[in-house]
């Protein structure tokens, strides 16, 4: 599907301890099912913090065997929290898909007369002038008439959240930054992988 993906930030917010967060062991997480987008969208939030002297570990490298998006029960969240502890974590950036957005999209082409050359474009009738004169289509001046085709075809656009968390600090202040993303018609998973993540790192700086 051809498309123009754009990425947009709606909305951030930064605490004065985000600063902080620098000298924190970071563990980041792509929350998802799926295991590709997974992968590359932590890796990519972990090759920029990293460029920007921060420590970070994607989760699915630490804690392979977890899901990240399932829901979990008050003894499982216990459970993390000790595996957090124990490997040292005392940082977290989470990042969520908070909307998809499906959209209906109808591409028409053809409908209209055309050019071109003759061996890309033209019929074979064209090469030779007594086929091309009897022919009835010379009749026309318009050209090649190419014929309507319809297509119906799917796209989306999708909200996201990254937060940052340092679990050194009390609950009601762990939350040092979040930033509301939107993304737009994403044609290309790695490239805006790297857009979202240059926009998300943009405002957390």
């Amino acid at each position: 599907m051809a498309g123009c993906s754009g990425v947009k930030v709606l909305n951030s917010w930064k605490s004065p301890e985000s600063s902080g967060m620098k000298e924190k062991n970071i563990l980041v997480i792509a929350r998802t099912a799926n295991d590709k987008v997974r992968k590359i969208f932590e890796d990519e939030i972990v090759n920029q913090l990293k460029s920007d002297g921060f420590s970070a570990t994607a989760s699915y490298v630490s804690l392979p065997n977890v899901n990240p998006d399932k829901k979990l029960t008050d003894e499982e969240i216990e459970a993390f929290k000790t595996k957090f502890k124990d490997q040292g974590y005392n940082g977290i950036v989470i990042t969520v898909i908070k909307k998809n957005e499906e959209l209906a999209k109808l591409n028409k082409e053809g409908g209209y007369y055309a050019g071109g050359t003759y061996y890309g474009y033209y019929p074979m009738y064209y090469g030779d002038f007594y086929g091309y004169y009897r022919n009835p289509a010379s009749y026309s001046t318009y050209g090649n008439w190419e014929e309507e085709k319809m297509e119906l075809q799917t796209a989306h656009n999708f909200v996201l959240e990254s937060l940052a968390y340092n679990l050194d600090l009390t609950e009601d202040k762990q939350l040092v930054t979040i930033v509301t993303t939107k993304i737009e018609e994403p044609d290309d998973l790695i490239g805006t992988a790297k857009s979202y993540i240059k926009k998300v790192m943009q405002s957390l700086k």
